[in-house]
């Protein structure tokens, strides 16, 4: 069984008002540029490519800027649902670290989501994910 991660580009000034909202990545998706990948095949290339370059499967320390990237890290949103995927939120300011961070990792080059990343932080935007 596949989760999916699920991404969308905001505006600078709403993370603050995404982190208020139960359900910010479906109250988002339908009106922002949304992104969606299968999360678990991001993990088994991260863990792959972890084991082969670094020696351990413990790719989220190994590539930290994909770990936040996912999720992982980020300011969770209080109010998701509990029984949902928990929601994350990304400033402006997180987007663009972590873009950077996926460039140095090597992840541009064939990630979507490191695209993805790359151009929410030349728009300037912040980011609200969820992984379910």
């Amino acid at each position: 069984m596949s989760m999916w991660l699920t991404l969308v580009k905001i505006e600078p000034a709403l993370p603050g008002k995404a982190r208020e909202r139960p359900h910010p990545v479906a109250e988002l998706r339908g009106t922002h540029e949304a992104h969606g990948e299968d999360y678990r095949a991001l993990c088994d290339i991260a863990e792959g490519r972890a084991e082969v370059e670094e020696g351990t499967a413990e790719w989220m320390s190994v590539y930290p800027a994909l770990a936040r990237a996912t999720g992982n890290g980020c300011a969770a949103v209080e109010a998701s649902d509990p029984g949902g995927g928990a929601a994350f939120v990304l400033t402006a300011d997180e987007v663009a670290r972590v873009a950077t961070g996926l460039a140095d990792e090597g992840w541009t080059g064939f990630l979507e989501i490191a695209r993805f990343y790359v151009a929410a932080a030349a728009e300037g935007r912040a980011v609200v994910g969820e992984v379910n």
